[in-house]
């Protein structure tokens, strides 16, 4: 997954989902759209290719969160 680092490298960040789809879109296999970046933060990177989430870089949105999330679980 990933949010404003979804640029193509020395291109202008990408905000939304839309902005995502039209610079790359042909290079993923999912998109989802959480609404419009706040940006600042790094964004977290996953790889959820294989049978357990593999956390690449850990940014915004903690391990925990995302593994919560993904759970179903709220606290």
């Amino acid at each position: 997954l990933t949010a404003t680092s979804a640029n193509i490298s020395g291109k202008p960040s990408l905000c939304s989902a839309s902005e995502v789809r039209d610079a790359i879109g042909n290079r993923i296999n999912a998109l989802v759209d959480g609404g419009m970046t706040q940006g600042g933060a790094v964004s977290t990177v996953i790889d959820a290719t294989g049978a357990e989430l593999v956390v690449i870089r850990e940014g915004v949105i903690s391990e925990g969160q995302l593994r919560e999330i993904l759970s179903g679980e709220r606290s």
